[in-house]
């Protein structure tokens, strides 16, 4: 038979195997505490998601056809590009 010695008594190695030995596990919960994300919180992901609706050739031809109407007319107005300079009318984009 053991003699008993008080847990402030014991060494420190004594004293992990047996905090050791009375620990258990969690099992499948886990302890962290979780929160939501703020809504009004800046995410990158989200901030270019617009991107992913449209194809890659529909947001190339949109700004290849800006740019071509810019440099043919050679005008960089604000407004310039949007009017064809014959017939002031709005252009086709």
């Amino acid at each position: 038979m053991e003699k008993f010695i008080p847990y402030e008594k014991l060494s420190k190695k004594e004293k992990r195997k047996r905090d050791a030995a009375k620990r258990g596990t969690w099992g499948k919960i886990n302890p962290v505490t979780r929160k939501p994300r703020s809504s009004k919180a800046y995410n990158r992901a989200k901030a270019q998601n617009w991107k992913k609706g449209l194809p890659d050739s529909v947001l190339f031809l949109c700004f290849y056809r800006i740019f071509s109407s810019w440099q043919s007319q050679g005008s960089f107005s604000t407004w310039g590009w949007l009017y064809s300079s014959a017939s002031r009318q709005p252009m086709a984009l």
